[in-house]
């Protein structure tokens, strides 16, 4: 397979940001490799930048793009930080991480979100105050952070912050 960046392209910079390109190279290259199993997901992907000693001699030779990628398993909580290069359709690296919690992602924020609207507890608590439409209820789910709390690297938390909307097309955060 060709290279994902052209190396004779002078416009291309060794610090440019990924390119959408070779963000999908990345995410094929973890694939092919088996490291995104229905378990695992990609939590950022973002350049890995070379080392400040070869960007010196650049006119020589370019470095190799790399991407570095960070992963949950979502079954058993382990993160895995990857770096892939995009130049030789390689994983250069893939190390398990221990004692860590990486953000979140949009999906899982979604997912968080889904669950506490249709918890039973979360509506009851809702109709005592007279909200019965959950279409009108909107919720932002922040990523808790880590506060010391034993709990704090042994599951994924959110802090979900609620609000109410008069009508579909009020203002979410208004009430």
């Amino acid at each position: 397979m060709t290279a994902i960046v052209n190396r004779a392209d002078p416009t291309v910079h060794p610090l440019d940001p990924l390119s959408d390109v070779e963000i999908r190279a990345a995410a094929r290259i973890l694939r092919d490799a088996g490291h995104l199993s229905g378990r695992r997901m990609v939590c950022s992907t973002s350049l890995h930048e070379p080392a400040h000693a070869a960007l010196a001699g650049q006119s020589a030779k370019r470095p190799a793009r790399e991407a570095f990628v960070t992963m949950i398993d979502r079954a058993s909580g382990d993160v895995f930080e990857a770096v892939l290069d995009l130049d030789a359709n390689a994983v250069a690296s893939i190390t398990l991480v221990p004692g860590v919690q990486p953000g979140m992602t949009i999906t899982e924020l979604a997912e968080a979100e889904s669950l506490i609207k249709g918890s039973p507890e979360f509506q009851a608590a809702l109709a005592k105050r007279g909200v019965t439409d959950m279409s009108l209820v909107a919720i932002d789910c922040w990523p808790n952070g880590n506060f010391g709390f034993a709990e704090d690297n042994t599951k994924r938390l959110t802090r979900a912050l609620c609000w109410v909307r008069k009508h579909k097309t009020d203002n979410a955060y208004a009430r």
